[in-house]
């Protein structure tokens, strides 16, 4: 659980769909995992197998706190730009501006007469 756990962050990361870990190379990496505590000398093979039991549990909440909020978010983002596509913005006349979304910002087809209406320009 700990090693699928942290195999699934550089998937959040953005790194690519490939990184969390299927059940053969979880298991894989758990026997890996496994000879090299018992490679250690006895005292040293219970100190890290104690301090894994101890942390472990923690860094599993972690990266499944993480996992879970991270997948909130990025549907939270993508109803914020759904609803954003969609959503006109005012350009001050009372008016939606649609051209603003495609960064024209010319709805009426003269932002220059826009600009100067604003600071109050061309008023003789």
């Amino acid at each position: 659980m700990l090693l699928r756990g942290l195999y699934t962050l550089p998937k959040l990361a953005g790194q690519g769909p490939h990184w969390p870990l299927n059940d053969d190379e979880a298991a894989i990496l758990a026997e890996q995992l496994e000879a090299c505590l018992h490679s250690l000398p006895a005292r040293q093979m219970e100190k890290a197998s104690k301090f894994v039991a101890r942390v472990a549990p923690w860094v599993g909440l972690t990266t499944t706190a993480i996992v879970v909020t991270y997948a909130r978010y990025a549907e939270t983002e993508k109803l914020r730009r759904a609803y954003a596509a969609r959503q006109p913005i005012p350009n001050g006349s009372g008016q939606a501006d649609s051209d603003h979304r495609r960064g024209t910002g010319a709805a009426d087809g003269n932002a220059t007469s826009r600009v100067s209406r604003f600071f109050g320009e061309g008023q003789g």
